[in-house]
């Protein structure tokens, strides 16, 4: 990994890294619109100096953009810490949340000892849903956006599937209160 003070240091010091070698397929080759957006998401996500982002700013106003060139950038915002952004009254227990339309389960994690928060995504089949790890929900999620159990309850029924735990409630006394006993615990 490259510790560079800021990009222009690390974009000169990678244009002599590379101009001293024969020219190559990667660096002809033009940077893939995946690597062009995950510029500008590193770009907006990330603590960078004014001197910084207009460097990168030049390079995505480029008209053709070569994958080298994307590369170095890439691995130059990376390596950068994410933007803190306070959030007014944060999550602070495990727990079901909703933001908007989505609902989120909220975990701590063994490692860390920090949370973080899985988006509930319906799968193919009717009334099939699993729980997908959502990078940075956990700081768009709010105390206020946790679920009550009389709301748990209510989704549960009106989908036949627990929302804590995304499976299908066959129980009678489950499909009627919309969650299992177990689960119920856990909002």
């Amino acid at each position: 990994m490259y510790r560079y003070g800021n990009y222009n240091s690390y974009y000169s010091s990678s244009t002599r890294r590379t101009s001293s070698r024969s020219t190559t397929a990667r660096q002809s080759t033009p940077a893939t619109e995946k690597q062009i957006s995950f510029i500008g998401t590193l770009r907006d996500g990330r603590e960078l100096e004014a001197s910084d982002v207009e460097m990168v700013n030049r390079l995505l106003s480029q008209e053709v953009v070569s994958m080298a060139a994307a590369s170095n950038a890439i691995e130059f915002l990376k390596a950068k810490p994410w933007k803190r952004e306070e959030v007014a009254n944060p999550v602070t227990e495990a727990g079901m949340y909703k933001l908007d339309t989505a609902f989120f389960k909220v975990q701590l994690s063994k490692q860390s000892g920090r949370f973080y928060a899985k988006r509930l995504v319906r799968d193919d089949g009717p009334n099939s849903f699993h729980f997908e790890y959502e990078a940075r929900a956990i700081h768009q999620l709010r105390a206020d956006h946790r679920l009550t159990l009389e709301e748990a309850k209510a989704w549960g029924v009106a989908n036949c599937t627990c929302i804590v735990c995304g499976t299908l409630l066959t129980d009678p006394k489950s499909v009627a209160a919309g969650i299992g006993p177990v689960c119920a615990k856990r909002v």
